[in-house]
């Protein structure tokens, strides 16, 4: 391989034909072939790696698992970690993981933090930014009042030992205090495949449910999307109360009628 980097014990050890690397730390990206543009910092980051490319992983352990991936980025201790299961992929392409344990299950994703986390945020709303110009095949129907009918919310709380045990989180990364505040703490929302029954009920593509291609994924829910089907609910609504308004003048003025022509009869 040309024009690598290495800096630190065994990094960058088996590396055949592999071109543009840098590896710095104790077994850096120790197992690359011929995986380029890859960059390791860190004791054990992209540990695995053998033909994954354009790759970044900042911190120990990072991207560990990673065997093909590529065009990922990892940042911070055992970040993109990827443990082996049977349901993992070791491949996941142009998927971003920033901060502790922060795990991906799927391509094209983005994470920011680990399990453990109870609050994000910033000063300022999360902006999409997809200009009008490039939304094609726009269409007039969006479920409103009859899907938001047929959401329950619920309350709920996590279990969080038992996600961890499922996920097969090594006990070293585990934060067991943390696990156990945030499991007690009351949780108010909707059941992920309850939304996808009543969407699927109504035949709603509901952008607002996430399921992951990979089966190691669960569902999940965008909670902002849910402002639409409800913006929608509330315009059909108005229509329903405008037809109501509209039923009543008719019946005040049919009763004005009546009152008249009674008042008449009566002076007679």
């Amino acid at each position: 391989g040309n024009y690598n980097t290495a800096v630190g014990m065994e990094s960058m050890g088996f590396n055949i034909d592999g071109r543009n690397n840098t590896a710095v730390g104790k077994q850096s990206l120790p197992n690359n072939t011929d995986g380029d543009n890859n960059t390791s910092i860190g004791s054990n980051s992209l540990n695995d790696n053998i033909s994954g490319y354009d790759n970044t992983a900042i911190g120990c352990n990072s991207m560990y698992y990673n065997i093909n991936g590529y065009q990922n980025t990892a940042v911070g201790s055992s970040a993109f970690f990827s443990w082996h299961s049977p349901q993992n992929d070791t491949a996941y392409y142009n998927s971003t993981a920033i901060g502790y344990y922060s795990e991906i299950f799927d391509n094209n994703q983005v994470k920011l933090g680990n399990f453990h986390v109870q609050t994000i945020g910033g000063y300022a709303n999360w902006t999409n930014e997809w200009l009008d110009a490039f939304k094609t095949d726009i269409q007039d129907d969006v479920k409103g009042l009859g899907f938001i009918m047929k959401l329950h919310p619920v309350t709920y709380n996590l279990d969080l030992a038992g996600y961890a045990k499922s996920k097969n989180i090594p006990d070293s990364l585990r934060m067991y205090e943390d696990e156990k505040e945030r499991s007690i703490i009351r949780q108010t929302g909707f059941l992920a495949q309850d939304v996808d029954q009543a969407a699927n009920e109504l035949g709603f593509d509901f952008s607002g449910i996430v399921k992951h291609k990979n089966k190691s994924g669960n569902y999940g829910l965008r909670y902002s999307e849910f402002v639409v089907p409800l913006v929608k609910a509330v315009q059909e609504q108005q229509q329903e109360i405008n037809t109501y308004k509209q039923d009543i003048t008719s019946l005040e003025a049919v009763v004005l009628d009546l009152m008249t022509r009674l008042e008449k009869l009566e002076n007679k």
